[in-house]
Parts: structure tokens; C-alpha cells; sequence
């Protein structure tokens, strides 16, 4: 396979996992897939401005404009017309306009973040150890913002718990038995 095939199947699958955004909860994980996908494509060596030779210049507006459509193609009809993304023709204009009208801030911030968390299911995640790892992703970012955010270890026990569903009932009955909740400890076996 060539090089410049190779290029292209690398931009597309990058380009591909760049999930659409609608609103500031979208943002963390738009942003992250968007500047994956500048990291490897043709703009990632573009100045803030134009060269001065005008082939160079011509290329280099062509580039921005271009990958500026391709990533505003990445927002929904609404969050494009909330910033004129088609309007703004470079692409680290278009991305401070994103940032500053969908970044989650201060109290933005902790409210997607307790959004996602109480939407999460086990069937959502896929699996149990998948729905912890997320409870756990979710603790550390509230950690993160502010310590006085989290919720204690017994309510994020018991929110697990309750998140596995209702197939995971008699497990949940055993361990409610099972355990102190009060204390978050074991009881002895009787």
C-alpha cells in the first residue's frame, strides 16, 4: 500500500471517530477526537497565518477552509448555526468558537458530569466491570473539579448496585445482607 493511501485510510478512521456535537455534554470527548484528528492531518503544520508566497498561501487557505467544513460537518444543524461554523473558514478559529460556546465550566461542568452519571446502567456500559470503570472515570473528574463534589464511597456502592439492573437483584439482595451499610463494612458469616 502507498504512502498517500495509507494517509488517507489514517485521516478517515480518525475522522470517523469524531462524534458529533449538540450540546456542552458532548464536549470533552468531541474535543479530544477532533485534535487526534488534526494532530495527523495536513493543517497540523499550518501557522496561525497565511505564508507569504501565493501558491503556498492559496494551498494553505484551501487546507483551512477545507478541514474547517470537514469539522464543522461534526456538529449538529443547531450547534453550527449557534456559532455560523460555516461561515468561519480556519480551523483554529472554529475551534475557539466551539470551546467557548460548548466547554463546560465550573458548575456546567459538574452538571454533565452528574448527568452522565446518574444515566449510567449496566446496559449502557456493556458489562458490570465496564459500568464501575465509568462510576470510577466519573469520581475522578468530580475529584478533579472539586473535592467537596464527590459523592461517599457507600453511595457509589450503592448507586452500582442499583445500575446493574434488575437481573443483578438477588445479587444485590445478598450483598445489602451481607453488609453494614451504615459502616460500609462485611458482617460476619452466620
Amino acid at each position: 500500500m502507498d504512502s498517500n493511501k495509507f494517509e488517507q485510510i489514517g485521516l478517515s478512521s480518525f475522522y470517523n471517530a469524531i462524534p458529533i456535537l449538540d450540546n456542552a455534554n458532548d464536549w470533552t470527548q468531541w474535543n479530544q477526537k477532533v485534535k487526534e484528528f488534526l494532530r495527523i492531518s495536513p493543517v497540523a503544520k499550518d501557522g496561525p497565518i497565511p505564508p507569504m508566497e501565493e501558491e503556498e498561501a492559496q494551498h494553505w487557505s484551501h487546507r483551512q477552509t477545507f478541514y474547517s467544513s470537514m469539522i464543522a460537518a461534526k456538529l449538529t444543524h443547531n450547534a453550527a448555526q449557534r456559532i455560523n461554523a460555516f461561515e468561519i473558514t480556519r480551523v483554529q478559529h472554529l475551534i475557539k468558537a466551539v470551546k467557548e460556546n460548548f466547554k463546560p465550566e465550573g458548575s456546567g461542568t459538574y452538571v454533565n458530569l452528574q448527568r452522565k452519571y446518574m444515566s449510567l446502567t449496566r446496559a449502557k456500559c456493556g458489562s458490570a466491570q465496564a459500568l464501575g470503570a465509568e462510576i470510577r472515570k466519573i469520581h475522578a473528574e468530580k475529584l478533579l473539579l472539586d473535592p467537596a463534589c464527590v459523592t461517599s464511597e457507600i453511595e457509589r456502592t450503592f448507586f452500582f448496585l442499583h445500575a446493574l439492573g434488575p437481573e443483578y437483584e438477588s445479587f444485590r439482595d445478598h450483598v445489602f445482607r451481607q453488609m453494614d451499610i451504615t459502616q460500609m463494612r462485611f458482617l460476619p458469616s452466620r
